[in-house]
């Protein structure tokens, strides 16, 4: 359980390199770059061939961005913290009767 409730916490304060965002605009200028060379070609453009590369591209990035803060954005991860917590207070020890006396007060004589 510690191992991987700290692999969360890495997981959460770890965020995605520059060299790799940077990586990605390369890639996708290039693969936009290329896409446009193979259209031009016919001398006809394909709106919406063109659009849907700009769609599968874009999502893509934005997915990959998504997953670095996932505090926010579209995908959340709501539901894992929530079940963590839960298994937090199931985890907190019982209190010993003595000490539930001691809370509740003594009777009165």
């Amino acid at each position: 359980m510690i191992g991987v409730t700290t692999a969360r916490k890495v997981a959460f304060t770890t965020q995605i390199p520059e060299l790799e965002l940077v990586l990605l605009s390369c890639v996708s200028l290039f693969s936009a770059l290329l896409a446009g060379a193979g259209m031009s070609r016919h001398g006809v453009r394909h709106i919406v061939r063109g659009s849907i590369f700009a769609a599968a591209v874009t999502l893509t990035v934005d997915t990959i961005l998504d997953l670095d803060s996932p505090r926010g954005g579209l995908i959340r991860l709501d539901a894992a913290d929530r079940v963590l917590e839960e298994l937090r207070g199931s985890l907190q020890p019982a209190q010993p009767a003595s000490e539930k006396r001691r809370a509740g007060g003594w009777p009165a004589l």
